[in-house]
């Protein structure tokens, strides 16, 4: 089972959030992930291994102000997969469940989608900021090592991780100083 629901944040401090607002966001992956998990009990499914679609969001980015939601949806399912870890030596029947924390990608995906907005807010061509992001030809090899490794989470950057979040922070601090 693929879980890839997800709607994007277009931002809003939180004390401005309405609880609609917030809801819309939280819904499809966290309710969505509950629900899933519900249904299958009640039926007396077992798949093989649940895949829930995260994101490297709030982790890396510095333009990702404003969306506190999207982030705290995404927790959540990183969060589930830990909790839904099979015991060591299998001992039980648990499905594998994975939560794929996914960076950008470059022809598809929520950033794509979200073009326009970025565009307006950025002032720049989006496909500039996606230029490193991840090819789709990547991203089922990526996946495909995701489920192989039996890890209940796994990050994804075509970049070293270490090294962007250390960009990241010092643009950060850069920003702060003013």
């Amino acid at each position: 089972i693929l879980h890839t629901a997800g709607v994007p944040d277009y931002g809003g401090v939180i004390q401005r959030r309405t609880r609609e607002s917030t809801e819309k966001i939280l819904a499809p992956k966290v309710k969505g992930t509950l629900v899933l998990e519900r249904v299958l009990a009640a039926n007396g499914i077992q798949p093989d291994f649940i895949v829930l679609f995260s994101s490297l969001a709030g982790v890396c980015y510095e333009i990702n102000f404003g969306q506190s939601v999207y982030n705290a949806a995404n927790e959540f399912l990183d969060f589930f997969a830990e909790y839904k870890a099979p015991l060591p030596a299998g001992k039980n029947k648990k499905p594998v469940v994975i939560s794929i924390q996914w960076d950008q990608w470059q022809e598809v995906g929520m950033a794509m989608a979200s073009s326009q907005y970025w565009q307006k807010l950025l002032g720049t061509d989006p496909q500039t900021l996606l230029v490193d992001g991840i090819l789709p030809a990547e991203g089922v090899e990526v996946f495909l090592r995701a489920l192989d490794s039996k890890l209940p989470r796994v990050m994804v950057s075509p970049e070293d991780l270490p090294r962007k979040l250390e960009r990241m922070k010092a643009g950060r601090e850069k920003l702060s100083r003013g």
